[in-house]
């Protein structure tokens, strides 16, 4: 009888470590709004000389333009970070945009690719968001687009 219950035990263990390793394995998580992909090159990053450099995709596979808040030429990014199993914003409305540069809305269009990187220097669990609209309205946005997470060690 008790070899009966170690065995069963056994078997269930195994097939949770199975599935396990099926979830570790997958190379990148897609989050997609509307035909539009937002993915970092990596799941996991380790902290070297003190900063990691994450570089991250927007695509779309849309038939619309995307309009993306911009600085300069870099779309802005809000860093959301993971704690107590919540998202919250790191670094508040995306990076500080200095008045030397352009500021506005930035369209991606159709079958478009943009890249692009971010420098992190603390470990945690990350995902990054970007605020858009769909037409070419400047003053509010109707979307936000957000990449896989991503860990920082």
């Amino acid at each position: 009888m008790n070899n009966i219950k170690v065995t069963t035990l056994s078997i269930v263990v195994f097939f949770l470590l199975l599935s396990s390793c099926d979830k570790a394995s997958t190379t990148q998580q897609e989050e997609t709004s509307n035909g539009l992909v937002a993915r970092t090159d990596e799941l996991v990053y380790n902290l070297n000389d003190g900063y990691v450099q994450v570089q991250f995709t927007i695509e779309t596979t849309s038939d619309s333009t995307a309009w993306f808040f911009h600085c300069g030429e870099r779309f802005i990014t809000i860093l959301n970070r993971l704690e107590n199993d919540k998202w919250k914003d790191y670094n508040g409305w995306g990076w500080p945009c200095l008045d030397i540069y352009s500021q506005g809305i930035k369209p991606l269009t159709p079958d478009s690719i943009f890249t692009d990187f971010i420098q992190l220097t603390q470990a945690g669990n990350y995902r990054l968001s970007f605020l858009l609209n769909w037409d070419n309205n400047i003053y509010t946005w109707s979307d936000t687009l957000y990449s896989n997470e991503f860990s920082v060690q």
